[in-house]
């Protein structure tokens, strides 16, 4: 699969401005134009180059200053149901499958974003009941580090990838 040109590659990856037209401005920023940007997303979406499309909120800008990250114990016959359950939890921003390890036997993961601590444990509480695992525990965040977004022509700079047409 070739890389798209440089230019297309940066705004794909940059944030969309908050306005009318977003991407014709990305685009102008990089120097194509809207409907280069928007062909080139298209295609990527289409041949997998791009596999999703996403927004990321400032959850503390939005005002949920409260999190946890919960991890359960589900029965391997359980973890389809459970995990629909769970993943369907209006407080549920992510939920995932992992392995379980000796000592550590949860393989169920939920996010839980609230305003407050008090609002977590009740969506926790809430999730237990809906989905019947009470074997949980509540990893409460005490420092957030910087989140970043991946640079991928950070990489075709540096000579480690090659865009198409090179």
């Amino acid at each position: 699969m070739k890389l798209p040109p440089l230019p297309l590659l940066k705004a794909m990856e940059s944030d969309l401005p908050c306005e009318a037209r977003p991407f014709l401005r990305l685009a102008e920023r990089f120097g194509i134009s809207e409907a280069e940007l928007l062909e080139g997303l298209t295609a990527g979406l289409a041949n997998g180059l791009i596999r999703r499309f996403g927004a990321r909120i400032s959850h503390q800008e939005a005002g949920f200053n409260s999190n946890v990250m919960v991890v359960w114990q589900v029965h391997a016959d359980e973890i389809e149901r459970v995990g629909a359950v769970m993943a369907a939890h209006p407080g549920v921003t992510h939920c995932y499958e992992r392995p379980a390890f000796p000592g550590f036997p949860y393989n169920l993961y939920t996010m839980i974003h609230g305003r407050s601590a008090e609002e977590c444990q009740q969506a926790i509480d809430s999730i237990a009941s809906r989905s019947g695992i009470s074997s949980y525990r509540a990893l409460r965040t005490t420092k957030e580090f910087e989140k970043s977004t991946p640079t991928y022509s950070q990489l075709l700079t540096a000579g480690r990838l090659q865009p198409e047409g090179k």
